[in-house]
């Protein structure tokens, strides 16, 4: 291909940037790019959960978007991440109220990697049921305890039931009374029952078995944690409750580190602006200087090229020259003086 001439790649680069430049002179050029970030946001919620630098993901996303479409001002840039973490915190509350209503019914035990061993098992089948209802439901909490023997000590078994509000979850813990001792298989059945005035809730259970405290959750890659549920039969129930946890969480999360970015943005630009103030001004002052320095030279002194630089001199009236102070005529033009 000849030297200079461009290529179909450069001619799509030169085309897409000519449309990109069009499309920020437009009003969909910021919702746009809040939209594309929400959507961003969507997948870090659902895919990256426990990625350590998770929350600076959108964020960079959004000042990036709107750098490319000529959004610049500081105060825009400020308007801009306000309105999109209400967006973001929208996108929270659908994922966690579609979360809500389609619970699978998980099952807490002590270990997840023994649970098939009942050998190994101590605590297991902690389950709540119904998983759904509403505050006249009475929800019963069950719990299998394994023993090593049949005189095994076992204490304290409870269950931790934990209500999702806001501004932050609470939890009590429940003493369970014993359903059923199972001698043959060397395991007892444990129970708790009663309603539940918050729409969503987590539960996890508790027990002293031969003087060793045991937990029972959910396993996750993080440990062990409360299992989800039971949970209100009601969308609205459960929306007024997510809705605000997820602006605020939305908000928390998102805002710190975009205002941090938005600011050190502002400190970049007002930096380089007070630079070249500074710089104009110090030109300017260069300039002012030796423009007085011009006007302020003169001709070498008559009196200095006649080697009398030293002794006191005067001005003559008539051509402005130099005369020694003992002068009686003007050494350039002449004039005689008194």
């Amino acid at each position: 291909m000849p030297h200079g001439m461009e290529t179909p790649a450069d001619r799509m680069k030169k085309y897409l940037a000519d449309l990109i430049r069009k499309f920020s002179k437009t009003k969909f050029a910021i919702p746009a790019a809040i939209l594309i970030s929400a959507a961003v946001y969507y997948l870090v919620v659902v895919y990256a959960g426990g990625f350590c630098l998770r929350a600076a993901i959108t964020p960079v996303v959004l000042l990036a978007l709107l750098w490319k479409f000529d959004v610049k001002s500081a105060k825009k840039l400020v308007i801009v991440g306000l309105v999109a973490s209400v967006v973001f915190g929208g996108v929270l509350a659908a994922y966690y109220i579609n979360y809500y209503t389609t619970l699978p019914g998980d099952i807490a035990r002590s270990d997840e990697t023994v649970r098939w061993n009942s050998s190994l098992r101590v605590l297991d089948n902690g389950t709540v049921t119904p998983l759904y209802g509403n505050d006249e439901t009475l929800f019963n909490f069950t719990l299998t305890v394994y023993l090593d023997r049949n005189d095994t000590v076992v204490d304290n078994v409870s269950v931790v039931i934990s209500g999702v509000k806001f501004p932050r979850a609470d939890a009590d813990n429940y003493t369970m009374n014993l359903l059923s001792r199972d001698s043959e298989n060397k395991t007892e059945r444990y129970y708790y029952a009663t309603t539940l005035s918050n729409p969503v809730n987590a539960f996890a259970f508790w027990a002293t078995v031969n003087h060793t405290n045991f937990t029972a959750g959910q396993s996750t890659a993080r440990g062990y944690t409360f299992v989800d549920g039971p949970v209100f039969d009601s969308t609205g129930a459960i929306a007024a409750l997510i809705i605000p946890i997820s602006i605020v969480s939305a908000v928390v999360d998102f805002i710190p580190i975009y205002a941090i970015i938005v600011l050190m943005i502002w400190w970049t630009r007002k930096s380089r602006k007070m630079r070249e103030a500074q710089l104009e001004k110090w030109m300017a002052e260069k300039e002012k200087k030796k423009a007085e320095e011009a006007k302020e030279t003169k001709v070498p002194s008559l009196a200095k090229a006649m080697g009398v630089e030293k002794e006191d001199t005067f001005v003559c009236s008539e051509c402005g020259a130099d005369v020694p102070a003992d002068a009686t005529v003007c050494p350039k033009c002449g004039e005689k003086f008194e």
